[in-house]
């Protein structure tokens, strides 16, 4: 799958996925996890805090990505799991929770067959695939 589609792609994009124009601005916290270090069957809780920092009142789609650090097997660099859009009036600031269940860390075998791997994660939640803004966690057996 290198080379033949964006999830493989290592330059750097003329417009990142979900960018878009907006009348505002918006502001992330820092992630937070319900569980730092989970098992293969566990489900986690992810938080983020968006502000609005512009002068107008608009609507922003949070994207959180799920990204493989120590695959054993060919893996896209990031995998978007959940979105939600919101809108925030000036000034306003709201909380955005998520669930990732086990089957968001699953990888494919070269037969197909999807497994969760032990190892380290990155969670991403930003406004676009460029996102920064992350926090690691383990998975062990």
């Amino acid at each position: 799958m290198a080379g033949r589609t964006y999830r493989y792609f290592e330059g750097e994009p003329l417009y990142p996925f979900g960018h878009g124009l907006s009348y505002t601005e918006f502001a992330y916290s820092k992630p937070e996890v319900s569980k730092r270090n989970i098992r293969k069957i566990d489900s986690i809780e992810v938080s983020v805090n968006v502000t609005n920092t512009g002068d107008k009142a608009g609507d922003e789609v949070v994207q959180l990505y799920v990204m493989d650090i120590e695959s054993s097997v060919t893996k896209p660099i990031k995998t978007l799991r959940r979105f939600k859009r919101i809108h925030l009036k000036s000034g306003e600031k709201s909380s955005v929770s998520f669930t990732l269940n086990p089957e968001d860390f699953s990888r494919f075998d070269k037969d197909g067959n999807a497994f969760v791997e032990s190892g380290e994660f990155k969670i991403l939640i930003g406004g676009s695939s460029d996102v920064v803004n992350s926090k690691r966690i383990y998975v062990k057996e």
